[in-house]
């Protein structure tokens, strides 16, 4: 079987931006890694196809990116998570 190949005329697209580093999705990894590379200095574009972040973690009404206290019984919200996650606050 031989190479196929497709051909393409050229065409002229214009550059909007020009960005470090671009991320495709805004689930919870995305958002973390957009917030992340910013943080680092870096010229950074997120793209997200529906009009919150979050992903199926909101979408699926099944919790938020920010769930990252304990559910103890102690009268006080223990943090258990820290990183990029521990910038969410509870109030």
């Amino acid at each position: 079987m031989g190479e196929k190949w497709f051909t393409e005329t050229s065409k002229e697209i214009p550059i909007i931006a020009e960005m470090d580093v671009v991320v495709v999705g805004g689930g919870p990894s995305g958002v973390a890694s957009a917030v992340t590379a910013a943080e680092q200095g870096m010229k950074t574009l997120i793209i997200e196809r529906y009009g919150f972040f979050g992903g199926m973690s909101v979408a699926g009404l099944s919790g938020t990116i920010g769930g990252l206290y304990s559910s103890s019984t102690k009268s006080k919200l223990e943090q258990i998570v820290h990183g990029f996650a521990g910038s969410f606050q509870v109030y």
